[in-house]
């Protein structure tokens, strides 16, 4: 008899996109909102908030902090 367990595990992610060229008020406008979905006092790190640049848009992308 095996000794191991699987599991499905899924994960949420939210997403700000913007249109790709963009200039950079857009890109501060996006900024502000993704630092207000982030809870007060919440301790951020290098990878708190990721960016992905594809063929027509910028993606910031996080996962958000259970209530």
């Amino acid at each position: 008899m095996a000794d191991y367990a699987t599991r499905t595990v899924t994960t949420v992610r939210e997403e700000v996109t913007l249109k790709s060229p963009t200039n950079w008020t857009e890109i501060a406008k996006a900024l502000a909102y993704v630092r207000n979905q982030r809870p007060d006092g919440g301790q951020e790190y290098d990878d708190t908030v990721m960016v992905t640049a594809t063929d027509g848009e910028i993606v910031f992308s996080w996962i958000p902090e259970r209530p």
